[in-house]
């Protein structure tokens, strides 16, 4: 009694297999890489978030701390100013053109 084994090999079909897995596994690691970078520039964008709420939350306290005094006013004035145009230019600086 004697067995035949027949084995076929369809080669083109299974190299297509393997370049369509790479292409799988490469395209899905460059969606991690731009996850990442996505995250990092969230974090970042928090940070600047943050720090404007503490900005405003300080300026409020320092509004409400003012006594009747126009040197003060005037002061804390240009001080906004100058805080304004700050975060004006960071913003236009961050800001993608299309």
């Amino acid at each position: 009694m004697g067995f035949d084994i027949n084995v076929y090999c369809d080669c083109d079909r299974l190299k297509r297999v393997e370049d369509l897995l790479h292409h799988v596994v490469t395209t899905q690691e460059n969606i991690m890489a731009t996850l990442a970078d996505l995250q990092a520039k969230v974090a970042a964008e928090d940070t600047v978030i943050q720090s404007v709420i503490t900005l405003l939350g300080d300026l409020s306290a320092r509004i409400a701390a003012l006594e009747p005094n126009q040197a003060a006013i005037d002061a804390l004035a240009a001080d906004i100013d100058a805080e304004t145009q700050a975060l004006a230019a960071a913003v236009t600086a961050n800001t993608p053109t299309p």
